[in-house]
C-alpha cells in the first residue's frame, strides 16, 4: 500500500513540474496559463461564505477601519500565507491594502480556497454581513471561485 501511496506522490510531483515546463495548465485551478480566452464571462466554480476570525486581536486602528469603513459588499482580498506558523494554510483577509484577520482555520472549505491562491485561481469576495454577536464585531465574506 505504502508503494502505491509513493508512486501516486511521484506521478503528481512529475505532473506539476512538467506541466510548469511546457507552460500548460497544472490543475484544474491553474486559470492564468490557460491559452483559452473566448469571452471574458466569468465562470463560477465553486461558493461560499466564511466568517472573519483574529479580528479582535488587531491593531485599535484596524479595528475602527472595520467599524466605520468595511460595508455590506465590500471588496476584500484573500491572500495565503503559507508560512505562518500556526496554520500552514493560513489565509489573510484584507480590506483596502490592509489586513483585517483571518479565513478562520476550522472552515470546511478553506484547503480549496488555500490551493486555489497558491495556483493562482482568482476568487472574488465581499462582505456579506457585518455585526455585533456577544460583544464581538463580527464579519462574513462572500466568496466565488471563477474562471474566464
Amino acid at each position: 500500500m505504502l508503494i502505491i501511496v509513493i508512486i501516486v506522490v511521484i506521478a503528481i510531483i512529475l505532473f506539476i513540474v512538467l506541466g510548469k515546463r511546457s507552460g500548460k495548465p497544472q490543475s484544474a485551478f491553474d486559470f492564468n496559463n490557460s491559452n483559452i480566452h473566448r469571452n471574458r464571462k466569468e465562470y463560477v466554480l465553486k461558493q461560499g461564505i466564511f466568517e472573519v476570525t483574529g479580528y479582535n486581536h488587531l491593531s485599535d486602528e484596524i479595528k475602527e477601519i472595520v467599524n466605520s469603513e468595511v460595508g455590506y459588499k465590500d471588496q476584500v482580498d484573500l491572500i495565503a500565507a503559507p508560512n505562518n506558523k500556526f496554520d500552514p494554510t493560513a489565509i489573510k483577509v484584507f480590506y483596502n491594502s490592509r489586513q483585517i484577520g483571518w479565513v478562520a482555520k476550522s472552515y470546511a472549505k478553506k484547503k480549496t480556497l488555500f490551493d486555489t491562491l497558491m495556483l493562482g485561481g482568482k476568487i472574488n469576495a465581499k462582505v456579506k454581513l457585518k455585526d455585533v454577536q456577544k460583544g464581538y464585531r463580527r464579519v462574513k465574506v462572500e466568496y466565488s471561485i471563477v474562471r474566464d
